[in-house]
C-alpha cells in the first residue's frame, strides 16, 4: 500500500504520519522491527527500493516512511537540476506500481505543485481498493480557526467557550495564517490551567502572549 500525506498544513501532515506509525505499532508487536524512516532529501530510487522491497521480519508488514521525496519532483520548487529531477520522476513512476503488497510506503510531503507528475500519478491511482491513498491537508482559514481550537480542545476532553476560542485565534493569528503547532500548544496549556472548567477569555488574556502583527 502507498499512502501520500501532503499539503500546506504541515502540522496535520506530521500528526497523521505519527498516527500512522502508532497504528502500525498497535496492530503488530513486531512493528518497530519492520519500520524505517527515511530522509527523502537525498534518497535515491534504488535506496528506496532496497528498503521497501525488504521482507518484513517474522511475518509482519514492512512500514517505510519517507519525508520530502516528492517535493524534489516539483517542476519549480523541486530539484534545481532538471536532469536529476527528471531521472527521479521517471524512476519513481517506474518503481511505485511495483511496491510489494506487504510494504506500507508512506510519503510525507508539504505542498506539492499541481503538475508534480508523481503526485498526479498517485492521485489517479487512488481508488476503492486502498492500494493507493492520498490525503491532502490545508490549514483552516482565519474564520475557521476558532472552531479548529474548539475541536482540538474536545479531543483532549476539554472545552473552550466560543469567546475564548475567538480570543485565542485573535491573539495568535491577528493578521495572517496561524502557527498551528503553537496554537495547539496553547490549547493544551490553557486546558491544564482551567482543569475541569471551560477555558474563558480571561484565561487567554492571562496566559497567552499575542503575536505581533507585522
Amino acid at each position: 500500500m502507498i499512502e501520500l500525506l501532503c499539503g500546506a498544513d504541515d502540522f496535520a501532515v506530521a500528526e497523521h504520519a505519527a498516527r500512522r506509525r502508532a497504528d502500525a505499532a498497535a496492530a503488530d508487536p513486531m512493528a518497530d522491527l519492520n519500520a524505517v524512516v527515511l530522509d527523502g532529501a537525498r534518497l535515491t530510487v534504488a535506496e528506496l527500493q532496497t528498503e521497501a522491497d525488504a521482507l518484513p521480519f517474522l511475518g509482519g508488514r514492512r512500514l517505510v516512511v519517507v519525508h520530502g521525496l516528492l517535493g524534489r519532483c516539483n517542476p519549480r520548487g523541486g530539484d534545481k537540476s532538471k536532469e536529476r529531477r527528471a531521472a527521479l520522476v521517471d524512476g519513481l513512476l517506474a518503481y511505485l506500481p511495483g511496491v510489494p503488497a506487504l510494504t506500507d510506503l508512506v510519503l510525507v510531503e508539504g505542498a506539492l505543485e499541481a503538475d508534480n507528475r508523481v503526485a498526479a500519478w498517485l492521485r489517479a491511482a487512488a481508488g476503492d481498493d486502498g492500494a493507493v491513498r492520498v490525503r491532502s491537508f490545508e490549514p483552516p482559514p482565519p474564520e475557521r480557526l476558532p472552531a479548529w481550537i474548539a475541536e482540538r480542545a474536545a479531543r483532549r476532553g476539554g472545552v473552550f467557550t466560543p469567546a475564548a476560542a475567538a480570543a485565542l485565534a485573535a491573539a495568535l493569528a491577528p493578521d495572517g495564517p496561524a502557527d498551528l503547532r503553537r496554537v495547539d500548544g496553547e490549547v493544551e496549556k490553557l486546558l491544564t490551567y482551567a482543569l475541569d472548567r471551560a477555558v474563558e477569555p480571561d484565561d487567554v488574556a492571562r496566559l497567552v502572549t499575542p503575536v505581533d502583527p507585522e
